[in-house]
């Protein structure tokens, strides 16, 4: 066998890479990315009235959520102790919130006068968990 020349990163000869591996082919895909996006959290929104998308803890309780966390869930056992453990009244540390699944449920539980301290250092989590509060009345 001969030795021929070394592999190249080039494609062969009349063979086109398609555009959208390219850079440019990216950048310009991003602005139909992003507008899709918004787009389908959108439509995703609108059975609560715009604002976020319905989920139901293992309790049944309804806790809106923003389309982006929509994926928040609750552990079935973990849910139950907590429900079993915390009273109304009670004062409560959610340390490592994330986007605060169990913090609403715990605001919900320890009402009338009890708190909630929910800590998420993470910049994402902690403007979900903020915004979660905020649309969740609590």
């Amino acid at each position: 066998m001969r030795p021929g020349p070394p592999p190249s990163s080039e494609p062969p000869a009349g063979i086109n890479p398609p555009s959208c591996l390219s850079p440019r082919g990216w950048f310009a895909r991003r602005p139909i990315r992003v507008l899709a996006k918004r787009l389908y959290h959108a439509i995703l929104t609108l059975p609560a009235g715009g604002k976020g998308v319905w989920r139901r803890a293992p309790g049944g309780e309804p806790v809106l959520l923003l389309p982006e966390f929509r994926y928040v869930s609750w552990v079935a056992a973990e849910y139950s102790q907590y429900k079993q453990a915390i009273q109304p009244g009670d004062v409560v540390f959610d340390i490592g919130a994330n986007a605060g699944g169990y913090a609403l449920l715990f605001g919900r539980w320890v009402q009338p006068g009890g708190r909630v301290f929910a800590f998420e250092p993470a910049p994402v989590a902690f403007r979900g968990l903020s915004r979660h509060v905020e649309l969740n009345g609590l």
